[in-house]
């Protein structure tokens, strides 16, 4: 195998052979007038790339990213993973002279993150923060983002711990009643025994 994978011909061979009746047609009609077969293997990848898989262009993925803010129903962690994702083909750089360009997506990452955060009292604690760096802005939403998910969560535990309560001093409060009952009927037996007796005594002397 290690030597098909070096063989470029073999490689495009192996290809067409393996893509389908449908794909290579669309292939072939994708590099007319050239034949699938007269196409290098790194060309007949690209083409199908580029039909299958086709990369959105820089200005299509900033305009997406921009527009990307936390779902309803997803954490801070799943947002953070959204961005980090479509901001992977933005190209968010500036030219540096003497220098190559030099990449400010982290600005963008940071800025967007904050926009797009859904709930406004963790928005608005971050930005009362002087902080810069972007983990550091995600760990503090994280927390705040966790915290006020425990004090949501606090009365719910309150609220079961008293009914709880008030379930065994309902179970216990029945036990005692029973025991109660039951202690009565005994006394009320050995009333009725007592004046049986009483009776008794007095017709037979």
């Amino acid at each position: 195998m290690k030597d098909v994978s070096q063989d470029k011909v073999k490689c495009a061979q192996i290809l067409l052979n393996s893509i389908g009746s449908s794909n290579y047609n669309i292939l072939a009609a994708l590099i007319v007038p050239k034949a699938p077969t007269k196409l290098p293997y790194d060309d007949l990848l690209k083409v199908l790339e580029n039909h299958l898989a086709p990369k959105r262009s820089c200005l299509a993925s900033q305009h997406y990213f921009l527009s990307t803010c936390q779902k309803q129903d997803s954490s801070i962690s799943d947002y953070v993973a959204d961005l980090q994702h479509d901001i992977e083909e933005c190209e968010f750089t500036v030219a540096c002279e003497g220098s190559k360009n030099v990449s400010v997506a982290d600005i963008f990452l940071r800025v967007q993150f904050i926009s797009g955060i859904k709930d406004s009292w963790i928005k608005e604690h971050i930005l009362q923060f002087e902080l810069t760096d972007f983990n550091d802005i995600v760990d503090k939403a994280i927390a705040l983002e966790t915290s006020k998910i425990d004090c949501r969560e606090l009365p719910k535990s309150h609220s079961a711990g008293l009914e709880d309560n008030n379930k065994i001093a309902k179970r216990n409060q029945e036990l005692i009643n029973v025991k109660t009952s039951f202690r009565n009927q005994t006394t009320n037996q050995k009333d009725l025994l007592s004046n049986y007796r009483m009776k008794t005594k007095k017709n037979f002397p």
